[in-house]
């Protein structure tokens, strides 16, 4: 198991971004997930059923997937939470989805290659501190 921790941020066991990740597929010791510009690969259902915290951000004008893939993932995700009994409160709490627009992206200095640029994500603290706050045991009830 792998864990990043960015030097400005106290962890507790919470998997804030997994280097052997790949393709839309949290592991089910992850409380929280944040799914930057990327395509979702993987199934709905065991996120819903583990508990998973997931936060999808994907610019509005991603060159590379474009933001419909991302609302697609946000919509499969909300669905699979529904099926598996969550409340809608309990969804908004473990389920977010952010598509900044350009103007967004300018103001942070990035004018071109959205896709990219989603990496300035990382900077936000308002979206770490998010991922950072879901334990499973907070996620689960």
């Amino acid at each position: 198991m792998t864990i990043t921790i960015l030097p400005q941020w106290k962890c507790s066991q919470i998997w804030a971004k997994r280097e052997s990740y790949k393709g839309g597929k949290p592991k089910e010791q992850d409380a929280a997930y944040l799914h930057g510009a990327s395509q979702w690969d993987g199934n709905y259902a065991p996120i819903a059923e583990n508990g998973t915290a997931v936060y999808i951000f994907m610019a509005e004008h991603d060159e590379y997937y474009g933001s419909q893939r991302a609302r697609s993932a946000y919509n499969s995700l909300h669905d699979a939470y529904e099926e598996d009994g969550w409340s809608e409160e309990q969804i908004s709490n473990v389920l977010q989805i952010q598509t900044p627009n350009d103007e967004w992206f300018a103001q942070r200095g990035v004018t071109s290659n959205y896709h990219g640029g989603g990496n300035v994500v990382f900077g936000e603290d308002d979206v770490l501190n998010w991922v950072l706050s879901h334990t499973k045991e907070e996620n689960e009830s």
